[in-house]
């Protein structure tokens, strides 16, 4: 597992916020104070699991993307080398 997808992890950020109220209750912290906290992250939490779920997604699109161009491309070259070929025998083309 990569740190993309270890940010990109829901228990992750349960783990960290549930750390940062607990260690906020430790010191006394009143429960608006820690709520606001918790909050905070799990909003940058959700940002960064968003993000990185859409590139994965983005990049995957692209990939797909270019084995189609590739797969268009590979059958016009197989067209218009038979195109070529078939011009030649029938003496169309010197």
């Amino acid at each position: 597992m990569n740190l993309k997808e270890k940010l990109g992890s829901r228990k992750l950020w349960v783990t960290v916020i549930n750390d940062i109220a607990l260690v906020g209750a430790a010191f006394g912290l009143t429960d608006s104070t820690i709520a606001h906290v918790t909050a905070i992250i799990m909003a940058a939490g959700i940002t960064m699991t968003y993000l990185f779920g859409q590139s994965s997604v983005d990049r995957a699109k692209a990939e797909h993307s270019e084995e189609t161009d590739d797969d268009v491309n590979d059958f016009f070259e197989i067209v218009s080398i038979e195109v070529l070929r078939r011009l030649k025998e029938e003496g169309k083309l010197k």
